[in-house]
């Protein structure tokens, strides 16, 4: 491990030598810049912006929070700037003093890195940023709008609250976690990110800062140089303990943080580190093909089981945590995913799923399930067609379990299993078509009350309902990294998100601890139950208390990704690994 990641925080004034205007002509070169080479100006690389276009971008940002910027103070910091380097040593590792140069692949994945940084960090108040080459060390500008929201809705602008000592650990470890793949060593703990001024970056750019992990006291000074003798001394060593208290003060606040916070921040790590590992079973994939001595001729009939395998477990078994498309099937994703041909594809499904995924697939495509083309439907029955079918699309659970809720006169409830009769059969699990298929017999329970719920019910893959979401907190957690497969809203302002997660390599009960934990952290602190029904799109919701003049809100579809969700299941495997640890009782790594 080499260099050391750098990201410091500056304020922007509304007037003065770091007004807007000033910082436009520092980031487009159009003023004299102190350390920069004017004839490698062009080497610049706008990422985010132009010149000349600072002032309108955070006009612009300000507009859209309702904040008016001829109000403000005249001293008013209306914007920050955020640098993101890394000591010379590591962009020139042959030959760190020689300034002005790099290596091309070590600048591709650092402005990559940066641009990545501040897209997730700061998203719509991202104003600016430049990747500045005319120095002596490669390093990225970006101007940032700090709005907050307040209780009441209405936003405010404040760098020292957005900006605050929580945000900038958070920053701070975020931007060490990308770099730690690349072999860039860690930050030196301790140090404390303020709010200064453009002038003083430059001294951070040329040299990462070396603070020590917590002040040394000082050597203690012979007796006959403290006049006072005795109390001299006592007043001395109190001084330096104190100091090393002061300085120890930042790491016992950042080691003060939840699980759920700390596992977060170590998946990061983790899962830069399993996208080189996924790159290389891919690769793999063509070479275990290769060494496959006997053909597999498959006929069109085989070809067509292959297809039906649930894409849910193929895409666990090639490790594969992207967004899968809504039309692809198993053939389709691994001749992808894999970089396979289509024969080998259908070579590599049969290798790795056998005949008892060929059978369950064959039962499954002769059991001819009703096709929802061959219900006739209402005008508004197709209307809640094209709904569902994008919620179960996204899910993508190969079966179903389809509840009707109803709620009696005095406020008890039943559930009615749509699959379970009472000659005490099996158990129906529905299809995705069939679920569709039953459209219009759930649309007539609907209007007598009832309350559609879907359970999916796959063995390949966990689906997380976070319930009772609010919009801000369904930023909160894409703003961790967090994505949804569906995301539907089931009153108003009220909205239902399911992340979904492969089971393979994890524990149930580490997925069953994040699960409860993110609803008491953001959703419902008393939701039970990983495996949990969620309210089907596009019926309405019947509960009494949303009842306007005898209409009923309808569950509508925000999101519909047919994906799983990469960072839920690397903080889930931290976690795991801390349970293993602990129930043997070994201490947390640090």
């Amino acid at each position: 491990m080499i260099g050391k990641p750098v990201l410091r925080v500056g304020k922007l004034k509304k007037s003065g030598d770091s007004s807007l205007a000033a910082t436009d002509g520092h980031l487009s070169r159009s003023v004299p810049t102190k350390n920069a080479d004017p004839t490698r100006a062009h080497l610049n690389e706008w990422l985010v912006g132009g010149p000349g276009d600072l002032t309108a971008n955070v006009k612009a940002i300000m507009d859209k929070a309702g904040i008016d910027p001829d109000r403000l103070r005249k001293d008013a910091t209306v914007a920050n700037d955020v640098v993101l380097t890394v000591s010379p040593e590591w962009f020139r590792p042959n030959d760190p003093d020689a300034a002005g140069t790099w290596e091309e692949e070590k600048l591709e994945a650092f402005r990559r890195e940066g641009l990545a940084l501040l897209r997730k960090q700061f998203g719509p108040r991202l104003a600016a940023a430049v990747l500045h080459l005319d120095e002596s060390t490669p390093h990225i500008q970006a101007v940032v709008v700090p709005v907050l929201k307040r209780p009441d809705g209405t936003n405010r602008l404040t760098g020292r609250d957005y900006f605050n000592a929580v945000r900038m650990v958070s920053l701070q470890d975020d931007w060490e976690a990308r770099l730690t793949p690349l072999g860039v060593g860690p930050r030196e703990k301790g140090s404390t990110a303020t709010h200064t001024t453009i002038k003083s970056y430059y001294s951070a750019l040329q040299k990462a800062p070396e603070v020590p992990e917590a002040l040394p006291p000082a050597p203690t000074p012979a007796r006959a140089l403290l006049p006072g003798g005795g109390e001299a001394m006592a007043a001395w060593q109190k001084d330096e303990v104190a100091k090393v208290t002061r300085r120890q003060k930042p790491l016992a606040a950042a080691a003060a943080k939840g699980i759920l916070y700390e596992a977060e921040r170590r998946a990061g790590d983790t899962m830069r580190r399993q996208v080189g590992e996924q790159a290389a079973r891919a690769r793999g994939f063509r070479d275990q093909l290769a060494s496959v001595t006997r053909e597999l001729a498959l006929s069109r009939d085989e070809i067509a089981v292959l297809r039906g395998v649930p894409v849910n477990e193929v895409a666990a078994a090639l490790g594969y945590a992207g967004e899968i498309g809504r039309r692809e099937n198993a053939i389709d994703l691994v001749k992808r995913v894999g970089e396979l041909s289509f024969e080998e594809s259908a070579r590599w499904l049969a290798l790795a799923f056998g005949p008892a995924a060929a059978g369950a697939a064959v039962r499954e495509a002769t059991a001819q399930p009703i096709a929802p083309d061959q219900v006739p439907l209402t005008a508004a029955d197709k209307v809640k067609a094209v709904a569902a079918r994008k919620q179960l699309d996204a899910l993508a659970a190969p079966t179903y379990r389809v509840t009707v809720m109803h709620q009696r006169d005095d406020g008890e409830r039943y559930a009615k299993n749509v699959g379970k009769t009472k000659d005490g059969a099996p158990e129906k699990l529905w299809t995705r078509d069939e679920v569709l298929a039953l459209i219009p017999n759930l649309t007539a329970q609907n209007a007598r009350g009832g309350n559609i719920f879907i359970t999916p019910i796959d063995p390949s893959t966990h689906h997380a309902l976070i319930d009772d979401l609010s919009a801000d907190n369904v930023r909160t957690m894409k703003e961790r990294g967090y994505t949804f497969s569906t995301l539907v809203e089931t009153s108003p302002g009220n909205m239902q998100g399911v992340v979904k997660v492969t089971r393979e390599g994890v524990s149930d009960a580490a997925v069953n601890e994040w699960f409860k934990a993110t609803n008491r952290d953001l959703g419902d602190d008393h939701i039970t139950g990983l495996t949990h029904p969620m309210r089907l799109a596009g019926f309405q919701n019947r509960k009494a208390k949303y009842e306007d003049e005898g209409r009923f809100p309808f569950v509508r579809v925000v999101e519909a990704v047919r994906t799983v969700c990469a960072r839920a299941r690397a903080v889930i495997t931290e976690m795991t690994t801390a349970m293993i640890e602990a129930d043997l009782g070994r201490p947390r790594r640090p």
